[in-house]
């Protein structure tokens, strides 16, 4: 059964895509639409675990065809594909998600003229400095979409990539992603599956340890764990450790689903 919540979204669809063509009505007092289409978001956002991320994707492209240029379009649909990549069935299909999601995310960048500019002649780190402050957010979420795609291909990014991404990652270190997770998720992934000389296990596992504490998604960083450190290194005692410790928590979320079905494989 649709929470009583949810039951509001289904009509603001249809309001959504058939409002250009409606006939103007006497002049009432309206709120601003761009936070009104932002709350819908997140309400469909709150509840996908239950309803899954087709209502969402609906709001968000009719969010980016209103407001084509505004980040906190940009970076929720960044947002969603990093969902659905962690949600997804197959490396291949999830690489294929993470990309979509580094691209809403490069995008809101790029829109910036001055740090294209920038980022063309000087370099990712030179230019990420002059970004305009409201596209700051997109940074995060470049950072931590281009990581997981990274760690899709398994460790065949390119020294090109790793630049880039160590760019992206200075930005954001210490900082909690808007709508997103903490970094140090992102920094201890990024440390266990980067392919030159600063690929650290150790990190990743203190990193991503400490995640585990503060983050509402534990169960996807255990799976993380599991298939990125765990079992590459044959820690026998860092997987079994693992998979007690997320086999009590619930699965909230698409990608919550996908992380217990992994790490079931391996209980069997």
């Amino acid at each position: 059964m649709m929470p009583s919540r949810m039951k509001w979204l289904l009509p603001m669809l249809s309001l959504f895509v058939f409002a250009a063509g409606c006939p103007k009505g006497p002049e009432v007092a309206v709120t601003d639409p761009l936070e009104d289409t932002l709350a819908g978001i997140e309400e469909a956002w709150a509840f996908r675990g239950e309803v899954g991320n087709g209502i969402v994707e609906q709001l968000l492209d009719d969010a980016l065809r209103r407001f084509p240029n505004e980040p906190k379009v940009h970076w929720r649909r960044s947002r969603l594909y990093v969902s659905e990549g962690m949600a997804a069935a197959t490396p291949t299909e999830a690489a294929r998600h993470y990309s979509k999601a580094r691209a809403a995310a490069l995008v809101c960048l790029d829109e910036d003229g001055r740090f294209q500019q920038k980022r063309r002649e000087s370099g990712w780190a030179v230019a990420l400095t002059m970004l305009e402050p409201e596209r700051e957010v997109c940074v995060g979420w470049a950072a931590w979409s281009w990581v997981r795609w990274m760690a899709a291909h398994g460790r065949t990014a390119s020294s090109l990539d790793l630049e880039r991404i160590d760019a992206l990652v200075a930005q954001t270190e210490g900082k909690r992603l808007e709508g997103g997770p903490t970094t140090l998720w992102l920094t201890g992934l990024l440390a266990a599956v980067r392919s030159d000389d600063k690929h650290d296990y150790d990190k990743a596992v203190v990193d991503l340890g400490k995640a585990v504490d503060i983050t509402k998604q534990p169960l996807v960083i255990h799976s993380d764990i599991v298939f990125e450190i765990a079992l590459p290194t044959a820690d026998g005692a860092l997987l079994g450790g693992q998979l007690k410790a997320s086999s009590s928590l619930t699965a909230d979320t698409p990608e919550d689903r996908r992380a217990i079905e992994r790490m079931a494989v391996l209980r069997n």
